[in-house]
């Protein structure tokens, strides 16, 4: 691989890099949106219009754990599980990158079987 290649995967890496800091706050975890009944007398969920309810589900020593996640925090909860699912997409784009450029380094010697 030439000088070009290698400074042209360089600059992708400083990109992924670059969009990876501009991600906000994150939660490692998945949205859940369940459809409830309350069970109030006159309420609309007994004519069948349920209540829509949030959750966020996450592992913790290896359990899984669900939080409710308030109407006023539902953007905010949202958007900080969809940041996290983008972080894991761009380490995986900037690894791939690195092993690239690791790859066309004059050290990096393979050792193959039979050889």
């Amino acid at each position: 691989m030439n000088e070009l290649s290698k400074s042209l995967l360089r600059k992708k890496a400083n990109s992924i890099r670059s969009q990876m800091r501009s991600i906000g706050q994150m939660i490692k975890g998945s949205i859940v949106i369940r459809m409830l009944s309350c069970g109030k007398e006159n309420c609309k969920c007994r004519k069948g219009i349920l209540h829509r309810a949030i959750y966020i589900t996450y592992k913790e020593e290896g359990k899984t754990k669900t939080i409710y996640v308030a109407k006023e925090h539902e953007a905010e909860a949202l958007m900080m599980c969809a940041n996290y699912k983008k972080m894991k997409e761009l380490l995986h784009k900037l690894t791939l990158t690195n092993i690239e450029i690791v790859k066309t380094s004059r050290r990096y010697n393979v050792r193959r079987k039979g050889n």
